[in-house]
């Protein structure tokens, strides 16, 4: 493991790039120039030359695999959703609508899902989706080595009839369960059949029903698709998309502003300090409303973590408005939870805590704890401060979280280690005090996985049985109205209990040359995309 102890004192550490409040971007410029110019250059083939329409986008890493049943990190869904589809997807305005099958039906008791396959459906390599697909796709997505067993554990009998109609019973109505039909990849039972459940072959070779098919991948470099000519509905708009890994945030905006990318993830700093003044006129930006959440989570398996009220005085003392102002350019909004401020559930009632480095003393107070001068002391003398841990992406974030808490008298040092580190050594066996870390959610906010006492991803540790109930009635219930109420009730007792201390909801920013179309949909400036997959317009991408 690779672990760096940042700077004990308020100052935070920098690095290049404009994302760093109090760094000349001109000085990160020639930098990333500098850097951009040793990247490598690979030349094109006469088939490229032949392409009419190219797409170049940028992201800062690559997928791990285009195995759905392995896959968890963000750039592997990215990836996985243009070559792969399931029985139905998410519209533009995300309603859930027909895809591999033709129609659907819900009884009235929502205990069976009928699914009609569309006729002529084939796979990338011209093969015919058949029910048998369909059907082992399914099976392996609830099996128990499946990451996503939980979405699918309510199936109680899959029934295939004629070849084409499909009928899922569930133990129990799941509200939700349309939604986690959406996110199923249908796969070749062919290759499903195989000892090793065809990961070998799908996790570089992907063989799905999608609107692109992978022709290239060059790991570190690039990967290119194309149209999958065998698509049901209507072909993308491009001949190639080309994913650059651009791995810095500085190096993208150079490329964006020199032509050498089209679209890209873009940093709210990298366009208000650089993009948005020297290349507005070849460049826009589409901004959608973001569905992750940023937070400080506590370890609450440790007595310190247990005082309610010093998770509050951590609250409140974070100086979010300064956040969203410095680290994210006011392209961001204060979070009272981790449901998505654009979403249908959201609880716009719920607790908001204000910014007052003096209340939050006034809590500490309240917690038991001692004032010293400028810090404060535990039961048993001991100066009160805790790490945390975060990741090289949240470092700005974590060292503005500890300049903070320093402000009130909490003693707080970051320590960064890498993604995989993070999830495996420590959060998943509970090794650590406090994370700065971030959640995404999807347009449906059914969240059993995190909060529920039980939910497998609930790594804090958080254990309250009036919320346990609230989030299974969420679950069971079937008409909107009553899932709205029930969510209400979820969210107020987290933004109340604080589990996580809730900072900012960074918008999806995404910049593109004005040569590029269809990147935002009319509505998705209200509505943001599913999970921020910044790729999931892409098929409707075009040059003008």
């Amino acid at each position: 493991m690779r672990l760096r102890r940042a700077r004990s004192r308020s100052g935070r550490r920098q690095r290049a790039g404009p994302q760093r409040p109090g760094l000349s971007w001109a000085a990160a410029a020639v930098a990333a120039l500098l850097a951009l110019a040793t990247l490598p250059a690979r030349a094109k083939t006469a088939t490229d030359r032949e392409i009419s329409s190219r797409i170049t986008f940028a992201m800062g890493w690559e997928p791990v695999t285009f195995y759905p049943l392995r896959a968890l990190d963000s750039a592997s869904y990215y990836a996985q959703s243009l070559v792969y589809q399931g029985l139905v997807k998410y519209d533009r305005q995300l309603n859930v609508v027909p895809a591999l099958a033709e129609r659907f039906d819900v009884s009235a008791d929502g205990l069976a899902y009928t699914f009609v396959l569309r006729a002529g459906t084939k796979f990338a390599d011209g093969e015919p989706v058949t029910m048998a697909d369909v059907v082992q796709s399914i099976r392996w997505a609830k099996a128990p080595t499946s990451p996503y067993q939980a979405d699918y554990a309510d199936i109680s009998g899959i029934e295939s009839r004629d070849g084409k109609t499909l009928t899922l019973r569930l133990l129990r109505p799941c509200g939700p369960f349309l939604s986690r039909m959406v996110e199923l990849r249908v796969m070749p039972a062919r290759l499903l059949s195989r000892p090793d459940h065809g990961r070998d072959e799908l996790s570089r070779r992907p063989v799905g029903a999608g609107p692109f098919r992978l022709a290239r991948w060059e790991s570190g470099l690039e990967l290119v698709f194309e149209p999958n000519p065998f698509y049901w509905g209507k072909r993308p708009a491009c001949d190639r998309l080309v994913w650059r890994i651009v791995p810095d945030s500085s190096l993208r905006a150079l490329a964006l502003k020199n032509g050498e990318i089209d679209v890209a993830q873009c940093e709210a700093g990298d366009w208000s300090c650089f993009l948005g003044k020297h290349a507005g006129q070849k460049l826009t930006l589409a901004r959608f409303p973001g569905a992750r959440t940023i937070f400080v989570g506590f370890n609450l398996k440790m007595p310190l973590f247990k005082n309610v009220a010093l998770r509050q005085a951590v609250e409140m003392a974070m100086d979010r408005k300064g956040m969203i102002d410095h680290l994210f350019a006011g392209c961001a909004s204060p979070a009272t939870s981790d449901f998505a401020s654009h979403g249908w559930a959201y609880n716009r009632r719920a607790v908001l805590w204000p910014y007052s480095p003096a209340a939050a003393r006034g809590k500490l107070a309240q917690a038991g704890f001692k004032s010293c001068g400028s810090w404060w002391l535990t039961g048993a003398g001991q100066p009160l401060g805790f790490s945390i841990l975060t990741v090289h992406e949240y470092e700005a974030m974590a060292e503005t979280v500890a300049s903070c808490l320093r402000r009130i008298g909490i003693r707080t040092e970051v320590q960064l280690v890498e993604f995989s580190t993070l999830r495996q050594r420590y959060l998943k066996s509970g090794q650590f005090q406090a994370v700065v870390w971030s959640r995404s959610v999807g347009p449906d906010p059914e969240c059993l996985i995190s909060w529920h006492s039980k939910g497998p991803l609930n790594w804090c540790g958080y254990a309250n049985p009036r919320l346990d109930e609230v989030l299974e009635r969420g679950r069971r219930a079937m008409d909107r109205p009553t899932r709205i109420a029930l969510y209400a009730q979820a969210q107020d007792i987290l933004s109340r209990d604080l589990p996580w201390a809730y900072l900012v909801q960074p918008d999806l920013l995404i910049a593109h040359s004005r040569s590029i179309i269809n990147v935002q949909e009319p509505g998705q400036e209200r509505t943001g995309l599913p999970w921020d997959n910044p790729l999931f317009n892409a098929p409707d991408w075009q040059t003008r």
